[in-house]
């Protein structure tokens, strides 16, 4: 039997695993490769189904050039109808010198939707790409719900923390490379 895969992304906390772990500059990455490239690395059988990418959207009116960015992006990698995107808009405050952007409520879509997956994708492994570890509720309630049907695993690169259950050393984490992250680097 081939798995079907989903992929769920912290897509800041993603693109910046490239400056914290390689000290290059975060860019943008196709998503729908890197999972591809993660379902195919699996130890068993798998393809990709889906890649949830959850990341704020910056206010046109303030912040023109980072929505521009962003749009592009967007129009790219909706090209595959594998690719799903999960935002809210960003919120910005002062720190004295211009507004900063913050994301907010993104991390709380996440969580939600990583613990339905269980219900919503039985037998469906699912992957979270993302250090925070606001997710390790998260983590726990889907090992629960999935009663070991369905696989739950993590990303991250070598040189940086991951995810656990507990003190175990479960899920299964997907080390990414300097290599994987030119390899999905978004051009466009």
């Amino acid at each position: 039997m081939i798995r079907p895969v989903v992929l769920y992304v912290d897509y800041e906390n993603l693109r910046h695993w490239q400056a914290d772990a390689f000290d290059q500059h975060p860019v943008d990455l196709n998503v729908v490769g890197l999972g591809e490239l993660i379902a195919a690395r699996r130890h068993e059988e798998s393809r990709l189904m889906q890649v949830r990418v959850y990341r704020g959207t910056p206010n046109r009116k303030t912040d023109h050039e980072r929505a521009e960015r962003q749009e592009r992006w967007l129009r790219r990698s909706q090209c595959d109808s594998r690719f799903v995107f999960v935002t809210q808009p960003l919120k910005y405050r002062w720190d004295g010198m211009n507004y900063r952007p913050i994301e907010k409520g993104i991390d709380v879509s996440l969580a939600i939707d990583l613990v339905m997956h269980p219900f919503k994708f039985p037998r469906c492994a699912a992957v979270l790409l993302s250090r925070d570890q606001d997710f390790q509720p998260a983590l726990d309630v889907f090992v629960e719900f999935a009663a070991g049907e369905t696989p739950l695993e993590v990303a991250s690169c070598p040189s940086l923390s991951r995810l656990y259950l507990g003190t175990s050393k479960r899920p299964w984490c997907h080390f990414l490379s300097r290599e994987d992250f030119e390899a999905i680097r978004d051009v466009g």
